[in-house]
């Protein structure tokens, strides 16, 4: 019976302890996403307001009410609530070099943080945006707290001598503590009484302790007010594999992809033109930080909402170019960019050699930061806005490297159906690029799209014309839904479908690794700086394999 016994309570115990186990994980997991009533430290203050945070990988985020009270009440969040926005006149942050924190500092210009919602609140990553407001932020898991300096040019620092030195509560009664810490702890230091120093441990804790336990000598940290520091010369690499990651809003999670052998370069699409010479930012720092953990480097790109009027407004103002121009030299260093892509389209050809100004002064202050500066130019054509606006020569001589997007052949309201890349129109207009830009700077653009073109008749006969653009990795799923009837195309260089569905005729032109590979055997034939892919997830895993065999291992490139 005694038996029994025992093995029932040694059952329950072991309920017990599965059930505490299981809530100390699902605590640790809740840490990771939120912390409700999070204790904030603010120097030597405790701030009882019990304000609930997020933590996501390195990004400390604070609601933004909390911020406007206690670091700056001017803040603007947009009618979305998507962005906050902060002007950046009289704050004491400095730029890698100091020709470029005057230039912004005079501009007056506002810059807007992409704004986190969780139940109705409205998030700021402000552990790094901290030297924007002047202020160091950590988080320690440990004791839930928040934990906020501002910058006072240097601080004292004790350092512990002795492992379990207690940090008591009060002065005289040694009865709470506050804190135990071990050999090598710091702990701020805020002022003398007799024989001990009242402190702030790491953990965001108050409390004394006697000044014997602590190192006589005190550390003195000045705070560095740059936003980042000057990059290293790049090395040039024999040849460069880029893609474009684009971004609607909100970032992927790269921590969980796989590293895609032989990929150099990702451009996300973070940065766009609006009014009044606005930059709208949708920046992520961790998403930085975990591509360069990857190796990759990554160029922000810059695009001017392919709105014809906004661009004209910018390039030919004085004022508004410079104001551009410091948002985009201000984000590449917040964010910690390797380089800045420009993808401006469609735009007036009357502004074409003030397009080329801009250019020219754009790459004058990024390389005061010493980033790469990349364009995106058409293939060469009749149309004004599309084509000839682009003086590819001039152009060509001011950036580091020139991007062929030498894709949408058949553009979305072509009148006809057709291939977005053949492989003949693809030379010809690497042909005619090298008449202006050097090859040693010119990059292949590629697809990993490709559209499915729908015919129809109407009552007069006339053949009617629609597409839609679709990953080729979603191709072969179309083409085994509707049984198609697929053949190589020698002249167009890609496997060429077609199937019938309600009374209309469906068309593509297929991207593949066939495909790609020939256009990469382009830039082989053509000795070109590398490849570019427009974009990132539409493709399938085996085109990564073509391209990392040709560009990486240099079969062909």
């Amino acid at each position: 019976m005694k038996k029994y016994i025992m093995l029932g309570i040694a059952v329950i115990i072991c309920i017990l302890l599965g059930v505490i186990f299981s809530f100390t994980q699902y605590q640790r997991e809740v840490h990771r996403e939120k912390v409700d009533e999070a204790v904030v430290v603010i120097g030597n203050e405790i701030i009882e307001d019990g304000e609930s945070i997020l933590v996501e990988g390195e990004n400390i985020y604070l609601p933004i009410e909390f911020i406007k009270k206690y670091f700056d009440p001017n803040i603007n969040v947009s009618e979305d609530g998507k962005r906050a926005y902060i002007n950046l006149s009289h704050r004491d942050f400095e730029m890698e070099e100091d020709s470029l924190t005057k230039f912004i500092d005079g501009k007056d210009i506002e810059i807007n943080i992409p704004l986190k919602r969780e139940e109705h609140i409205h998030y700021l990553p402000l552990n790094q945006l901290g030297k924007i407001f002047s202020i160091d932020i950590s988080y320690n898991e440990k004791s839930n707290r928040v934990i906020i300096d501002e910058f006072s040019g240097e601080e004292r620092f004790g350092i512990i001598k002795y492992d379990k030195v207690k940090v008591y509560s009060h002065r005289t009664l040694k009865i709470k503590t506050a804190d135990i810490l071990n050999q090598g702890d710091r702990v701020k230091v805020l002022s003398e009484d007799g024989n001990l120093y009242r402190v702030r441990t790491d953990k965001g804790y108050f409390g004394y302790v006697e000044k014997k336990y602590t190192e006589e000598g005190l550390e003195r940290i000045e705070y560095d007010s740059k936003i980042n520091s000057i990059r290293e010369e790049v090395e040039d690499k024999e040849r460069i594999n880029i893609t474009w990651e684009y971004v609607y809003e909100k970032n992927p999670d790269i921590s969980k992809e796989e590293k895609i052998q032989g990929l150099d370069v990702i451009s996300p699409t973070w940065f766009s033109l609006s009014q009044g010479g606005v930059v709208i930012n949708k920046g992520d720092f961790n998403y930085v930080k975990e591509a360069h953990e990857k190796g990759y480097k990554v160029w922000g790109l810059i695009d001017n909402s392919f709105n014809p009027e906004i661009t004209s407004e910018v390039l030919n103002s004085g004022e508004l170019k410079d104001k551009v121009i410091a948002q985009i030299a201000f984000y590449a260093s917040l964010y910690n960019l390797d380089g800045i892509n420009i993808d401006f389209e469609n735009i007036y050809y009357e502004d074409k050699d003030a397009f080329v100004a801009f250019v020219e002064d754009l790459t004058h202050i990024l390389k005061k930061q010493n980033l790469i500066v990349s364009i995106d130019v058409t293939v060469p054509s009749n149309s004004e806005r599309w084509s000839k606006v682009y003086d590819r020569e001039r152009l060509g001589a001011i950036v580091d490297y020139v991007i062929l997007m030498a894709y949408d052949e058949h553009w979305s309201t072509s009148p006809v159906s057709g291939s977005v890349a053949s492989i003949g129109w693809v030379e010809r207009g690497i042909q005619a690029s090298l008449n202006s830009i050097p090859r040693e700077k010119l990059i292949l653009g590629i697809p990993f799209y490709t559209r499915v073109w729908k015919e129809t008749k109407d009552e007069k006969g006339d053949v009617e014309v629609s597409s839609k653009a679709v990953p080729i990795k979603n191709v072969e799923q179309i083409l085994d839904k509707y049984d198609a009837k697929v053949s190589w195309d020698e002249a167009v260089g890609q496997y060429f479908a077609t199937y019938e569905y309600e009374d209309a005729l469906y068309k593509i032109w297929i991207e593949d690794t066939r495909s790609i590979q020939l256009k990469l055997e382009l830039a082989n034939k053509y000795n070109l700086k590398g490849i570019a892919s427009w974009r990132k997830g539409y493709e399938y895993e085996e085109v990564w394999e073509v391209i990392n065999t040709i560009v990486d291992e240099g079969d062909l490139l």
